[in-house]
């Protein structure tokens, strides 16, 4: 009996899965099943708040005064002058620029700058201005300078631009 029952289990076990199977093309694709898609939802917004801090941008890189004798400052010897015209100042606030020039070389000399023509410049506002930044030099002895195997452009003096928002008293 108890032989007859195991082999009778056997065959089940083998002709079920037989029997189950689909073998009709219906089925053979994945039915569609709705599912559901959730989207961001704005729960709310707030502001990014920053100190704006003064910016100002002088775009003269790169970029030097060349001076040639100016008889009309005295001694043409020891007289010289030139402006870097043009320079492109931008900025985001009212800005009042000061430029001053010192030597910068064994030739010395009183060195004197000035920004459009005047000791300061007033930007009148936020935004971009083109400036003209001049240097004048008298008492300069470049007969105390060495000759750099024939180069151009050394450096006699420096010009310094200094600013402050207008309105603002200088300490």
């Amino acid at each position: 009996m108890l032989k007859k029952t195991l082999i009778a289990i056997a065959i089940l076990g083998l002709a079920l899965p037989a029997l189950a199977a689909d073998t009709s093309t219906t089925k053979k694709f994945h039915e569609f099943i709705p599912t559901k898609v959730y989207e961001w939802a704005t729960v709310g917004q707030v502001n990014v708040c920053m100190d704006v801090g003064y910016w100002i941008q002088i775009d003269f890189r790169g970029k030097c005064i060349e001076v040639q004798q100016n008889s009309a400052l005295g001694n043409p010897f020891e007289s010289y002058s030139g402006c870097l015209d043009d320079v492109k100042v931008v900025t985001n606030f009212n800005a009042t620029l000061k430029a001053t020039a010192a030597s910068a070389s064994a030739a010395g000399g009183k060195w004197s700058a000035t920004l459009d023509g005047g000791s300061t410049y007033v930007t009148g506002g936020p935004g971009t201005f083109l400036v003209d930044i001049c240097v004048a030099g008298t008492e300069v002895k470049i007969s105390k300078l060495t000759a750099q195997n024939g180069s151009d452009k050394q450096t006699v003096a420096v010009v310094t631009v200094k600013v402050l928002p207008t309105g603002f008293n200088p300490a």
